[in-house]
């Protein structure tokens, strides 16, 4: 099999000694454009020049097993889509035997799994998705597989609110304890969680708590996102551990990695820089671009769906509809980068997450287990939405005006702290139009019409696929990768027989 190694070009050329100025947008995205990193995401000068500048994928097969077909290659299946619900169905299918041809519109693996990395940095940096959620085998698998170290992100809750910062001991139990109400209610139609929590009797903080904690984690809005489907996801947690969270200290890309290092013969056709705009297709027949199979997977993400960037031909009227009834959450992630990590020496210790509910990045969190001096602002659901819109440097001094508020420190203060930081907004990325979805209240059938199967030939895949209640998580989209891998299979002994 050919190889061929893409490397991530040099960077601008860095500032004088100590400068951190930013780049200009325009030149940073497009020198991130280059990069294959995602388009929003912006780096200092100074940590850019660091920034280690190699990614290596597959190459393309060079001894395809196909017959020629109206003009084009015959494959077995077409993957539409790299990121791991891709990558998951294209290793399984090629395992079994069959030609893979995969189509990515970025100029890199992994989708929504970003991993950046600086040297200066004692562990890499996510973009994108972040935490390893329990045990899910999907991703323990993989740890096993390769030995990679995982550690959880024990230590403190923090709370900044009305002027005081304090130790936030009863988090987790304030969520338990709606979480319990949440699965053990009887409930006689779905609802918007702002609606069922009503119905309660949680004190004012707790409510508080819960709400915050439902839009933060979801990406959602507390009075759009269904109940049954927050019933189901915390059930589907809890027999996984749900509840902690994990990070793999050497990178999220290690899942990436394993994924795409695929077993049999013959070896998958990747085609990144390859946007699909129209899928034609019959029974036993798909045409994207020139490329030509018996099957596909289509991984494209739910507002992708929505927007109708891809055009299927026929129409999939069925599809369109349930795609409608979903909802696309919003995160903004800033990263910023200190030259210590502050907080400890102003008596915030052991800081695992800091709340900040009334201010613009309400959720930050460290790297621990590992100590450095980076804290991640997190902004989801309504807080991005509110954010919409922003250019990168007004979204790193609200993310720093946040923290500022919510440590009691300067703006300013902060600032000349920093060294280093990375904006990555997930709304404007073209290729995702946001991070992840959720189901509203009385769609709970939706997941279910997006994941059916079309005339044996179209395949669909994607967390926003997952009908387990793993909605929006890593581990929940490697599934339906698998799930529409063992569909094809089924469908081809079903042919066969």
């Amino acid at each position: 099999m050919a190889s061929a190694n893409c490397r991530i070009p040099a960077p601008p050329p860095p500032a004088s000694a100590g400068s951190v100025s930013p780049i200009r947008p325009e030149s940073l995205r497009a020198w991130m454009d280059r990069a294959g990193q995602i388009p929003s995401a912006s780096v200092c000068r100074a940590s850019l020049s660091r920034m280690s500048n190699s990614l290596s994928v597959i190459g393309t097969s060079e001894s395809l097993k196909s017959l020629i077909f109206y003009g084009g290659i015959m494959h077995s299946v077409l993957v539409i889509g790299a990121g791991v619900a891709g990558l998951a169905a294209a290793r399984k299918l090629t395992a079994a035997g069959l030609q893979v041809t995969i189509l990515e519109a970025r100029n890199r693996l992994g989708g929504r799994i970003h991993t950046v990395r600086d040297r200066t940095l004692p562990i890499p940096l996510e973009l994108g998705a972040e935490f390893v959620h329990g045990q899910p085998e999907e991703i323990w698998e993989i740890v096993r597989d390769q030995n990679l170290v995982l550690g959880s992100l024990e230590g403190n809750h923090w709370c900044s609110e009305r002027g005081v910062v304090q130790q936030y001991d009863d988090f987790w139990q304030r969520w338990e304890k709606v979480a319990e109400t949440l699965k053990n209610a009887k409930i006689e139609r779905d609802v918007s969680f702002s609606e069922f929590i009503r119905g309660f009797d949680f004190n004012e903080e707790t409510r508080r708590t819960a709400i915050g904690f439902v839009e933060g984690f979801n990406a959602a809005r507390a009075d759009r996102i269904s109940v049954e489907s927050l019933r189901l996801a915390q059930q589907a947690s809890d027999e996984i551990s749900g509840d902690t969270p994990y990070r793999i200290l050497g990178g999220y890309d290690h899942v990436v990695r394993w994924l795409s290092s695929f077993e049999g013969e013959p070896k998958p056709d990747i085609n990144l820089n390859t946007i699909v705009h129209d899928i034609e297709w019959r029974r036993g027949y798909v045409r994207a671009n020139q490329f030509v199979a018996e099957q596909a997977v289509v991984t494209l993400p739910l507002a992708v769906l929505q927007a109708n960037i891809v055009n299927f031909n026929p129409p999939l009227p069925a599809k369109a509809d349930a795609a409608r009834q979903l909802v696309m959450g919003h995160v903004i992630k800033v990263i910023l980068c200190f030259q210590s990590p502050f907080w400890e020496d102003h008596g915030i210790s052991n800081l695992a997450f800091l709340h900040a509910q009334d201010q613009k990045f309400r959720t930050w969190w460290t790297t621990r287990p590992v100590v450095s001096p980076v804290l991640v602002g997190w902004a989801g659901g309504t807080a991005a939405e509110a954010l919409a819109g922003m250019d990168d440097d007004d979204l790193l001094n609200a993310a720093v005006s946040s923290l500022a508020h919510a440590v009691k420190r300067s703006p300013g203060a902060l600032m000349r702290e920093l060294r280093s930081y990375v904006v990555a907004d997930w709304q404007i990325d073209p290729f995702s139009l946001g991070a992840y979805s959720y189901v509203p209240a009385g769609a709970m059938s939706a997941p279910w019409a997006l994941s059916e199967p079309v005339a044996n030939t179209l395949f669909f895949a994607g967390e926003a696929t997952n009908v387990d209640g793993h909605f929006g998580t890593v581990h929940g989209a490697i599934a339906t990768g698998y799930r529409a891998a063992d569909e094809i299979l089924a469908s081809r002994e079903h042919k066969a027989a």
